[in-house]
């Protein structure tokens, strides 16, 4: 019985972990030390996202007021910041012990965990969320590292397999737990149940963090393993083999950038991310929910996904070890992903298709193990390429997941997400043809002999000629008929080069021991080596063997990148990737070509004029004299002007100087604003008066103040500018100097302001507020305005003269003005508040220029300040910036059926504007409009049937609306003003219903009544001009005039050229005039569809209020 028992043991033992007693010895340590510490901290990870999941559900979605896609944010922040920290992470781990990167980020995480059951709002779980994700971003991918380091291909996808199920574990263990919580712990110490699970998980992952500081081993190379004898840590080293190391320069980058790795593998990782997010995002559950499944069924049934995702996994994984291939298994997982995603597209009626979707589907999580296990053997050959490989792959399918779901998992399209499972069939669908690719360039690169390990592992010769530790001692005799004397055998089994041993360059068939301090041995060596073949009769083509080292100490990383070039086209020989010596037997062309190498390099060496400088320099001096570079071939460092001279390639000129640095000033601790200047200038008095040149001027696209509003005269200012170059382009004297006058004449007198923009107010009394918010942004940020404010005042300049030709200087101010808004960096309001100006100063340029760009400058605008717009809403003297750009963007998405930027927030009921007027608190309702004609685009419900269930309510609250006047209104405005606002209010109101008519019928059907709200448009656009004034215009009401010239041909004309902001003199005119010919003519030729569908096709036009 003993022996049978001794016998099945020693079975189990072989089947475990091999036949070798020296990889049995190791693997045991290994499994009992790195495998469980990053199976536990993955299976923690799993367990603490659970946590969040089962919670939302538990409790925590009411506890803390979740609302809308709040889930989503928090999950998506989570993700993008674990996704940028990968990268970093695994580049960390070449250049720091991972004990210290393990651990560190294992402590940082648990406290996380335990504070989180302290919060009391949303928006700190989802501030915790994102610092939880930087910290965890190592565990996943830096145990793939780790792993791929020091387990061979037949053994790599089984531990990671083990690896993965961890985390799977951890993800059913955390609703299992939540369940036992919501009937054990509810309620006890006046925690919810929910609450209680952070706490646990935390205690949990103190001990993991000790058992890492005391067993992580590091990596092979480091041989500080403390449970390792100093023979299985060589052991460890010689059976993997050293991968090439670079230093961390920008040859690693370029290297890894343009190998395929790097792309396809992240790629397909990507698809597959995409792919199982059917399983993410609580889609299970909520679909339970929606069949009214109970809570605690909600929290169980889903763990069994969890479940068929360890089999699969482990399945996988191991066959995939056994047949020594990847490939074969991944292209099953595609399948899986299409066949799961085509049953839950067809939405069975019975759950039991549902579960066994779902079910089936647990199994495609098996490309976490198998997948990065693949990622290791196609990289094995490169150290840099794994590490970046390594956390790219995670990174790169995270800048898709975090946005994916809100846009197919979105919490609102529960229980049935078709598009979603739609979205999942397409990305599974592509995995199939990713999976053959990458298998051709693995089998392609194999074949080679320069990709990285090999999959036959059971022989011995095979595997010496793969391994850095290559048995020269025995090959050599075996493989040549020329017999070695022992020490020779022995001297060439002798250790890789390091700090403490320096002879490196070893050859057949004699051994030259070479020290250090003799200058380019190599040339000695090859000379020996030529004579031989030259003298001897004893060697054939058959006695050649070769084996090279690519980064050999003592002739080099350069020589030895020529040398390979040249044995690809001599004898056969085996590269050993990461090998530091070289064994090797040179046949007679081969060692002269060698020479000749050697020789070029060594001359660089002694000659630090030579070609060593001809990186930095483009032509050697022969090159030099006629004017040409140098052309080099075949890679040599002699160029082919030189070699067919027989003459030394060098060169005596030195790389040019660069310039001094600029010196940078920076105003404030805060401020983003950042002067360059080229030189430090002398005082004026010791040095001679010099013009400036626009080539040296300076400017900042910052939105900071150089100085405190109000500090300082724009005359001033206008002066500091001048002297420091502040004109960027050559223009007329005439028209810079009359653009600066009215500038500074507008910032000073209310008057001349307002005279100077009064298109684009209702009338006088909407200036001085206006012009008190501008003068106050302009002082505080004057680089970020002058240029936008030059070109508008120097278009209206050129308008008032009745000059139709633009002017260069103004579209060059205006670009640049447009090139500082996008590149604008919003750090605070203060910024938003001068950047939402920027916009409307630079959207005035384009209505007075071509009047075809400024609802996108200004949509631009509003969602760059979108984030701060609460804030500036909150302050009453900005409502003159923030109202207008508002209602123009809103006005433009009615009209062309899109969806406005921002929706204006209306602080009281009489809130008055200087364009909206009376109309500021009507600009909501548009905005809901523009949301339910969007959302008819959207769905294709143009039909008259369909139409009065979308705009009933909002045809209602329309007719409903009333705006109310402030206390003293008829008092502080003007009586024109009065007019022009409640002529507003009369005209918007008829102009919204009659869109919501249009929307309802198209072209030819119902047009009386159309016909009926055009006229009563016309004519009160009309008895408000014959009320006005000789020489007052009709201000911002365009938006009515043009609902009702399309419905009224031949009508409306005579009105066009009394509206101040239909300037004949500007391109707004005709591009209006022609917009609605377009629209006349389509419905005379037949059209009888909704003609706000015709907008995209029409002439470019700017729709204003």
């Amino acid at each position: 019985m003993a022996v049978n028992y001794q016998s099945r043991l020693s079975k189990l033992k072989t089947l475990l972990w091999g036949a070798d007693p020296k990889d049995a010895s190791l693997l045991i340590k290994l499994d009992f030390t790195i495998l469980p510490y990053f199976s536990i901290i993955w299976f923690l990870f799993g367990l603490s996202r659970s946590c969040y999941s089962s919670a939302y559900i538990s409790g925590m979605k009411d506890a803390l007021g979740f609302k809308g896609k709040d889930f989503n944010y928090m999950n998506t922040t989570y993700l993008v910041v674990y996704a940028v920290c990968q990268m970093p992470g695994t580049s960390l781990l070449t250049i720091a012990r991972p004990k210290y990167v393990f651990v560190g980020a294992n402590v940082v995480w648990s406290v996380l965990t335990l504070i989180t059951f302290k919060m009391q709002h949303v928006w700190q779980i989802i501030l915790l969320n994102a610092f939880e994700g930087g910290f965890s971003a190592i565990a996943y991918v830096g145990a793939h590292f780790i792993y791929g380091s020091w387990y061979k291909k037949s053994e790599l996808g089984t531990r990671a397999a083990i690896f993965c199920s961890f985390g799977q574990v951890g993800s059913m263990a955390g609703g299992w737990i939540q369940a036992g919580l919501l009937k054990s712990l509810e309620g006890k110490s006046g925690l919810p149940a929910w609450r209680w699970i952070f706490i646990i998980v935390s205690i949990i992952t103190i001990p993991t963090a000790l058992f890492g500081w005391i067993f992580i081993p590091g990596l092979p190379a480091h041989r500080s393993a403390w449970y390792l004898t100093k023979e299985e840590q060589e052991h460890a080293v010689s059976r993997l083999g050293q991968p090439r190391r670079y230093t961390w320069d920008r040859t690693v980058f370029r290297r890894v950038l343009f190998s395929w790795q790097f792309w396809l593998l992240p790629t397909i990782f990507m698809l597959y991310s995409l792919a199982i997010q059917m399983l993410q995002n609580n889609v299970f559950p909520l679909w339970m929910a929606s069949r009214g499944y109970t809570v605690i069924q909600q929290n169980n049934y889903p763990t069994a996904v969890y479940g068929t995702a360890i089999l699969g996994t482990l399945a996988y994984s191991i066959i995939s070890d056994k047949i020594q291939s990847r490939w074969q298994c991944s292209l099953l997982i595609g399948f899986t992903f299409v066949i799961g995603s085509a049953i839950l597209i067809s939405n069975p009626a019975l759950d039991a298709g549902h579960f066994f979707a779902f079910y089936l589907l647990g199994t495609t999580f098996a490309p976490q193990a198998l997948w990065y296990s693949w990622m290791a053997d196609v990289t094995a050959h490169d150290f840099q390429l794994r590490a970046i490989t390594t956390g790219f792959m995670n990174s790169f399918d995270f800048a898709f997941v975090t946005w994916w779901p809100l846009i197919f998992y979105r919490v609102t399209d529960a229980p049935h997400y078709r598009k979603g499972y739609i979205a999942s069939l397409v990305t599974g669908t592509l995995i199939l043809p990713l999976v053959g690719l990458i298998a051709l360039l693995e089998r392609r690169g194999m074949s080679k002999g320069y990709l990285g390990r090999k999959f036959s592992e059971t022989t011995p010769a095979e595997e010496s000629f793969d391994s850095a530790a290559l048995n020269a001692g025995e090959e050599v005799p075996r493989t040549v008929r020329l017999s070695s004397a022992r020490p020779e055998s022995e001297a060439y089994n002798a250790p890789h080069p390091d700090e403490s041993y320096k002879a490196g360059v070893r050859r057949f068939p004699n051994l030259v021991t070479i020290e250090p301090e003799m200058p380019m041995p190599g040339v000695i060596t090859a000379k020996i080596t030529l004579s031989l073949y030259q003298t001897s009769d004893q060697f054939q083509n058959k006695d050649i063997f070769m084996a090279c080292g690519p980064e050999d100490p003592v002739l080099g990383t350069e020589i030895m990148r020529h040398l390979t070039i040249i044995w690809k086209n001599g004898c056969y020989y085996t590269n050993i990737p990461g090998a530091g010596h070289l064994v090797q037997g040179w046949g007679d062309e081969v060692t002269r070509l060698t020479i000749q190498v050697i020789e070029d390099v060594c001359t660089i060496n002694r000659d630090q004029r030579g070609a060593a400088n001809m990186p930095f320099v483009r032509a050697c001096n022969r090159c030099h004299k006629v004017k040409e570079k140098c052309i080099f071939e075949d890679s040599s460092r002699v160029c082919r002007r030189c070699k067919k001279l027989r003459v030394t390639c060098e060169t005596d000129r030195r790389q040019s100087r660069l310039g001094r640095r600029p010196t940078i000033k920076v105003f404030g601790p805060n401020c983003i604003v950042q002067v360059w200047q080229n030189y430090c200038p002398e005082p004026e008095a010791s040095r001679p008066k010099k013009e400036s040149s626009p080539v040296e001027s300076k400017d900042s696209t910052s939105l900071t103040a150089f100085s405190k509003p109000g500090s300082e005269s724009i005359t001033a200012l206008e002066e500091r500018h001048n002297t420091e170059g502040f004109a960027l382009f050559p223009c007329p004297n005439h028209l810079v100097d009359d653009a600066t006058k009215l500038l500074r004449s507008c910032m000073l007198d209310t008057n001349q302001f307002y005279e100077t923009i009064q298109r684009f107010l209702i009338g006088p009394t909407f200036a001085w507020d206006f012009h008190a918010a501008l003068k106050s942004t302009y002082f505080s940020a004057p680089t970020l305005l002058q240029h936008a404010l030059l070109a508008t005042l120097g278009a209206m300049n050129r308008a008032q003269h009745d000059l139709s030709e633009i002017d260069q200087v103004d579209l060059a101010r205006g670009a640049l003005a447009l090139h500082q808004l996008r590149t604008a960096n919003i750090r605070d309001v203060r910024d938003a508040e001068a950047v939402i100006i920027l916009g409307q100063v630079i959207a005035a340029v384009d209505i007075f220029t071509t009047s075809t760009r400024t609802h996108i400058i200004l949509k631009h605008t509003l969602s760059i300040i979108k984030p701060w717009y609460p804030e500036l809403a909150k302050e009453e003297r900005l409502d003159c910036v923030t109202i207008t750009p508002i209602l123009m963007d809103t006005v433009e998405c009615l009209i062309r059926r899109d969806m406005p930027t921002i929706k204006l927030s209306v602080r009281h009921p009489h809130q008055i504007d200087r364009t909206a007027g009376l109309c500021t608190t009507f600009v909501p309702i548009l905005y809901e409009l523009c949301e339910l004609s969007h959302k008819a685009k959207s769905t294709g419900s143009n039909a008259q049937h369909d139409a009065p269930d979308i705009f009933t309510d909002i045809e209602r609250k329309i007719r409903a609306w009333n705006p109310s006047t402030p206390p003293g209104f008829s008092d502080t405005y003007l009586a024109s003003e009065i007019l022009v606002m409640l002529t507003q209010v009369r005209t918007y109101r008829i102009a919204a219903l009659l869109i919501i008519h249009r929307l309802r019928n198209p072209f030819g059907v119902n047009d009386e009544f159309a016909a009926i709200y055009a006229d009563l448009i016309l004519s009160d656009l009309a008895q408000c001009l014959s009320l006005l004034k000789d020489g007052v215009k009709l201000q911002n009401t365009a938006l009515p005039l043009l609902v009702a010239m399309v419905e009224a041909p031949k009508q409306g004309e005579e009105i066009l050229e009394k509206f101040e902001v239909l300037d004949p003199r500007s391109s707004y005119l005709e591009n209006f005039v022609a917009f609605i010919q377009y629209i006349r003519e389509a419905r005379e030729n037949g059209f009888r569809g909704v003609w706000f569908d015709l907008v995209s096709q029409c002439p470019e036009l700017c729709i204003l209020p």
